[in-house]
């Protein structure tokens, strides 16, 4: 089954690893411009999917178990974050590139994509094998 807390985990996994991976290679490459801008990105990026993740949660037990009534889920939070780091970058140019912060903050739609074209296949290759 798709569950929404494994395919959290999963992601959050992998935007952690690549975190992790843009800040080693901003000190070691001589592109520390491009890759501070990939790493403010993708904190933002992983802050929006930590936001949706549990604001969707939170409207599912609410609406569905509780019966209440649900305002938001989370849209003003995912803005502001993207907000500063966009701001950050406006602040800093000398350190951040605008473009590689927007590229980050992209990631994790990419890594959304990826992830559930490689849950289709495998899907359909257990259906054959079954």
């Amino acid at each position: 089954m798709y569950n929404l807390e494994n395919v959290f985990q999963r992601q959050k996994k992998i935007l952690v690893l690549l975190i992790c991976l843009f800040a080693i290679l901003s000190v070691v490459t001589p592109f520390k411009f491009e890759f501070r801008g990939l790493f403010i990105g993708t904190i933002a990026s992983l802050f929006n999917l930590w936001i949706s993740i549990h604001k969707i949660i939170g409207f599912k037990k609410m609406v569905v178990d509780d019966g209440e009534q649900v305002y938001s889920v989370g849209f003003l939070e995912r803005v502001i974050s993207t907000a500063i780091a966009v701001g950050l970058a406006f602040l800093f140019p000398e350190f951040l590139s605008l473009y590689f912060v927007i590229t980050g903050l992209v990631m994790m739609h990419i890594l959304i994509v990826i992830d559930f074209v490689i849950f289709m296949i495998f899907r359909k290759q257990r259906k054959r094998g079954e």
